[in-house]
């Protein structure tokens, strides 16, 4: 499928909205807002990856949707933009229930952004401390 990212192809600087990453970080002087959003982002977009891959691998499409839709709407509170958008494209595409839907490719395409997207999250909370 076109529409995914190959490993290669992917910008780390590409990966984040900073403008919304600054509005978290800014939000609140007491709590780091950012790094408890990340904090659930790691833990509980973990567990909706592997939906995401249970999904690809039993082929279902309605799974897939779900799980994407609920990893989709943590990408957008923390501005982790281009999984966002990847995730949007698989939501519709599986909504749409495509037969013809790569699912390895899928499975694989998110799995490396999802790393790459919080390894560039992770770094970011590291500088601004």
């Amino acid at each position: 499928m076109s529409e995914h990212t190959p490993e290669e192809n992917i910008n780390p600087v590409s990966l984040l909205d900073m403008k919304r990453v600054r509005e978290l970080r800014e939000s609140d002087d007491s709590e780091r807002l950012d790094v408890i959003l990340f904090d659930v982002f790691r833990s509980d977009g973990a567990g909706e990856l592997r939906q995401i891959e249970e999904a690809c691998k039993n082929r279902n499409p309605e799974q897939l949707a779900g799980h994407a839709h609920k990893l989709r709407g943590m990408c957008a509170n923390l501005g982790m933009h281009a999984l966002c958008e990847q995730l949007t494209v698989v939501e519709a595409e599986a909504r749409n229930t495509r037969l013809s839907l790569n699912f390895g490719s899928i499975a694989s395409d998110l799995r490396i952004l999802y790393h790459r997207t919080a390894e560039a999250y992770e770094a970011y909370l590291v500088e601004s401390r």
